[in-house]
């Protein structure tokens, strides 16, 4: 049986195209369920009073991200809080702990924007605020991550739309993923009668996909 490498064909970048939409779907689907957290976190945050930031030992210290006195900002929510209309959303005002993980303090404004933005992390620390965000990835999740680096045109609709010269990885990364989980469904496929010893129903005429790869 000859070790050389399959040929690729029209097959495998169809492959790669879907395998590619259900990347998209599976991370946006991830990013949603991420961001729905990180808003209820947010959300439960409690506000540290004078009394309670004094007592921790932060009578000092400035907010890690804007650097502003946590006592300062504390007489600000409460001056904020007097007024019929304050200039800034009351959720905004004040101070907080991450109660729920590491106890570093913030500025509620800034933590809060640090979590719309999409982080995850305490800023001090790097301690995940949601258990199991950032979980060690798979081997396929590394896999995918590194495609997501990858520039590529899109929309990508059809494997005409694919110039697999400038896709390097695509042979790289994709196709052996794709070709490991099909495998063991190929394993007993015998090859055709009409083949030669090597050949395989794969190595079908590509003149037509030939120059993606050349």
């Amino acid at each position: 049986m000859s070790n050389r490498p399959r040929a690729r064909s029209m097959t495998d970048a169809l492959r790669v195209i879907s395998f590619h939409r259900d990347i998209d779907r599976l991370m946006n689907a991830e990013a949603d369920r991420v961001d729905a957290q990180l808003e209820s976190f947010s959300n439960e945050l409690p506000r540290l009073k004078e009394s309670e930031i004094i007592e921790l030992g932060h009578g000092d210290s400035p907010c890690p991200i804007c650097l502003t006195q946590f006592l300062a900002l504390v007489a600000e929510e409460e001056t904020a809080m007097a007024m019929d209309s304050p200039a800034h959303p009351v959720e905004e005002l004040g101070v907080t702990r991450l109660v729920q993980t590491c106890g570093h303090i913030f500025c509620r404004k800034d933590i809060r924007n640090w979590m719309r933005e999409g982080r995850s992390t305490c800023p001090t620390c790097r301690r995940p605020f949601i258990a199991g965000v950032e979980a060690r990835p798979t081997d396929d999740s590394r896999t995918i991550a590194s495609i997501q680096l990858r520039p590529v045109a899109w929309p990508i609709r059809s494997a005409a739309d694919m110039d697999l010269e400038n896709m390097p990885w695509v042979e790289e990364l994709v196709i052996p993923i794709l070709d490991e989980r099909l495998g063991s469904a190929q394993a007993g496929s015998p090859p055709r009668p009409d083949s030669p010893p090597d050949e395989r129903p794969d190595d079908e005429d590509r003149s037509h996909f030939a120059g993606m790869y050349s």
